[in-house]
């Protein structure tokens, strides 16, 4: 953002997954826009969060500035937005911390994007379902406005998912911009769970905020992306590993077919003959298996109670010819 003949830049701070995420914000300033001058930094501890999104700096018409934040609510999937405001980007300080997107039980909020005009505050932020643990990385875009930037009343669903598209998991506005009555919003997606962090990119245009559409796809791969998606017919005897082991020569690859199939699959270790399963491109980090492969099996009836056997009776070898392999590997289909 360019102000009083300086460049400011605020940015994310991250560490690998399972190093730290993103454990800090820092903005910095530049009086050329390439050689950058760190200001201040805020820590995740501060913010009582375990990790901190990209942040979005805005300047208020009274001259101050507002540096929002994505915090992670500890030991959850769950995310809020809080803002901090100072009289320069230099002076942002968690002392001064509000919460202004509290999310709820059933959505966590995170990523947004504000623009400030004449006709009040204008922003898109990306919401993810909590209802469901298994569907927690599904997003949308939703646009809600403001007289100050801090309240703020929902507008409805701005951009979302394409099933059967590259963007069918989730839509997330990064940038938009007022050109005239038209509105531009770049923004990422995904087809599947398993490209978590590694999104793609399109372009959405309208004329009203709350309404945006795509003009064209515009992959950050290679123009070929889209048709790597197949199809696999499953067989008798097939398994996801096995599938996994023939499709992409790794059989500890299935969680990438289990999470694009979420819609024909319910359980892990449980498909059937004739299910035709999407078969994306293998992604360069594999998704962890779910925490349940099948249902839980019935806790087994009280046994009856028996009678106090006789002083002297003796007991008949009991023979152990039970196998003790792991059910993990037995993902048969029914």
């Amino acid at each position: 953002m360019a102000a009083d003949g300086e460049i400011f830049l605020s940015y994310r701070l991250r560490r690998p997954l399972g190093h730290g995420r993103g454990y800090a914000v820092a903005v910095a300033r530049s009086t050329d826009g390439e050689h950058f001058e760190p200001m201040t930094m805020i820590g995740k501890e501060e913010m009582d969060t375990d990790s901190l999104e990209r942040p979005f700096m805005v300047r208020t018409p009274e001259g101050t500035w507002r540096l929002y934040l994505s915090c992670a609510t500890p030991g959850t999937k769950h995310w809020r937005v809080e803002v901090l405001e100072a009289a320069h980007p230099a002076e942002f300080s968690a002392r001064s911390r509000q919460l202004v997107l509290p999310g709820d039980s059933k959505k966590g909020v995170k990523d947004p994007v504000i623009v400030r005009r004449d006709d009040g505050w204008h922003m898109w932020v990306t919401c993810h379902p909590l209802a469901d643990p298994a569907e927690t990385d599904q997003m949308v875009t939703e646009y809600a406005t403001s007289v100050d930037g801090l309240d703020w009343a929902w507008d409805g669903v701005a951009l979302s998912g394409r099933p059967g598209y590259w963007d069918s998991r989730g839509t997330r506005v990064t940038s938009v911009v007022f050109s005239g009555s038209t509105i531009v919003a770049y923004y990422d997606g995904r087809a599947s769970a398993a490209e978590n962090y590694e999104e793609r990119t399109g372009v959405a245009t309208g004329t009203e905020p709350q309404l945006l559409a795509r003009i064209r796809e515009a992959a950050a791969q290679h123009p070929a992306a889209k048709t790597e998606t197949k199809k696999y017919t499953v067989k008798s005897g097939d398994s996801l590993s096995t599938i996994a082991k023939h499709v992409y020569s790794e059989s500890g690859a299935w969680p990438v077919i289990y999470y694009a199939n979420r819609g024909q699959i319910k359980w892990a270790n449980e498909i059937s003959a004739g299910q035709k399963l999407t078969i994306p491109a293998k992604p360069a980090k594999i998704p962890a298996a779910p925490s349940q492969l099948g249902p839980v099996a019935p806790a087994p009836a009280p046994a009856p109670a028996v009678a106090a056997a006789p002083e002297h009776t003796e007991s008949a070898p009991v023979s152990h010819s039970d196998s003790t392999e792991s059910a993990l590997w037995r993902w048969t289909m029914k």
